[in-house]
């Protein structure tokens, strides 16, 4: 049996769950967000119980849902969120039977962009221009060099153009965080999915520097084949990494016309793309769940 864990709020896990029920999957659904959803764990004698009836599953995949904190605001959504995040983390890695996305990749929350970007160009994947400090002024020297964006180095923010407009709001040369700082690239965006061994990639058309920024029908994804030039370095940096679930997106160098890594994610969306793809996504990630 398959266990989907997290909130109905997530258009992910809705996705893959309404996937698994229209194949005949045996599979339970644990909703976090449901005020009678019942996890008990007692860690010494190893039961665990779902709705006071012992869990017996193979398989899972986890999202933490932080969907309805997004439409709420209210920290105690947060909070709940990690907790059930924590718990069911917890669950996973201490049994080792279980089939799971990412065991490598064990407590990590995220992936480490600058290191994601090194061990890329050691991979033999071509990556942009990038800098990474706090100068102000180096900042505008890359301006003055050539189109730049920036982006925060731990995530959660969007890409975004870099202008002096920016920089001018800032009373010192020193800023108050670093800022990962790149060259801009070229769209269309290419992402690939690799899922156990398979790969599938995906050419996305925005006409936002970011796709994430702007709704769902501004965004035009098609699937495509997986550039063959790239599935070998790809498959070796997610090796190393510890992911054999995750999506990578890449954007055309204007100078040299090759697709550059930008980032690795440990735990991407993925509905919007299972959709154009006659749920070719979906059914991967079902096949190696239950396999």
């Amino acid at each position: 049996m398959l266990l989907l864990a997290g909130g109905t709020e997530d258009p992910q896990i809705a996705h893959l769950k309404n996937r698994a029920e229209s194949r005949g999957l045996d599979h339970l659904f644990l909703d976090v967000d449901d005020s009678e959803t019942d996890f008990f764990w007692d860690v010494r004698s190893g039961l665990v119980k779902v709705r006071n009836e012992p869990l017996n599953v193979a398989s899972v995949f986890l999202r933490q849902n932080v969907f309805r904190y997004l439409r709420t605001k209210d920290e105690t959504d947060s909070l709940n969120a990690q907790a059930w995040k924590g718990l069911l983390d917890g669950y996973i890695w201490a049994n080792s039977r279980l089939r799971v996305f990412n065991r490598r990749f064990v407590l990590r929350s995220s992936v480490n962009k600058p290191l994601a970007l090194a061990w890329a160009l050691e991979a033999g994947l071509d990556i942009p221009r990038t800098q990474i400090h706090v100068s102000r002024q180096r900042a505008l020297d890359q301006i003055s060099e050539h189109a730049t964006v920036y982006k925060p180095v731990t995530g959660g923010g969007y890409c975004q153009v870099l202008g002096e407009d920016i920089l001018s709001a800032f009373p010192t040369d020193r800023l108050p965080r670093p800022y990962i700082y790149q060259e801009r690239l070229l769209s269309p965006e290419v992402r690939i999915f690799r899922v156990g061994e398979k790969f599938l990639a995906f050419r996305i058309e925005s006409v936002e520097l970011d796709y994430r920024s702007v709704d769902r029908e501004k965004i035009e994804i098609t699937q495509i084949p997986p550039p063959a030039d790239l599935v070998e370095p790809l498959r070796k940096l997610l090796d190393r990494i510890g992911l054999n679930f995750s999506a990578v997106d890449f954007k055309t160098s204007s100078d040299t016309g090759t697709l550059c890594f930008l980032e690795a994610n440990s735990n991407p969306m993925f509905a919007a793309f299972d959709q154009v793809s006659d749920h070719a996504l979906c059914d991967a990630m079902l096949d190696w769940l239950t396999a």
